[in-house]
């Protein structure tokens, strides 16, 4: 569940208790807290298939976790246990399955009780204080994205994904 958007007042919260997780690590990197089961997996396996994140998905990836982690996430493009999302700072609680509406209650909880007019000072501040990347040009980065999307290594990698194989890259 991810309620609201990251331009409101509210704070926006994921929680997460699957083990699927194409597409919705990118969701979670929107919400400003993220609350998993023990169960869950994150991951982006894009390497792992011949492609590359945009640049905005690099760039949040780089402003939730830090450098460090965005290299394990994209890099390795292993599955990573919430455990270990947590540790890297990635994601803010982690409860076992069956303590994780109690534990993302509380969160809720907690927000509730909070300030609104400090919440959206805070929140502006944050989102102001991580715009400073937006204006770093990289047009060249998109090309180089573009060009591992519509690389044969993508299209190799994709098939053997499918057909539950290695793959066999040759870097074009």
């Amino acid at each position: 569940m991810c309620w609201t958007s990251s331009s409101t007042t509210r704070c926006p919260l994921w929680v997460w208790s699957g083990r699927r997780y194409r597409g919705r690590n990118e969701l979670a990197l929107h919400c400003d807290l993220v609350v998993a089961s023990t169960a869950a997996r994150f991951g982006m396996s894009l390497a792992q298939i011949g492609l590359a994140p945009t640049w905005f998905l690099a760039k949040k990836l780089l402003e939730v976790g830090g450098p460090v982690a965005a290299r394990e996430v994209l890099l390795l493009g292993d599955p990573i246990p919430a455990e270990r999302m947590y540790a890297l700072g990635l994601i803010a609680r982690v409860a076992p399955p069956e303590g994780l509406e109690a534990a993302a209650d509380a969160v809720i909880g907690r927000l509730a009780a909070n300030a609104p007019l400090s919440l959206r000072a805070m929140k502006a501040l944050l989102v102001r204080e991580m715009a400073f990347r937006d204006g770093i040009p990289h047009a060249d980065v998109d090309a180089l994205v573009d060009a591992a999307r519509t690389s044969g290594d993508a299209r190799e990698g994709m098939a053997a994904r499918l057909e539950k194989r290695a793959p066999r890259f040759e870097g074009r």
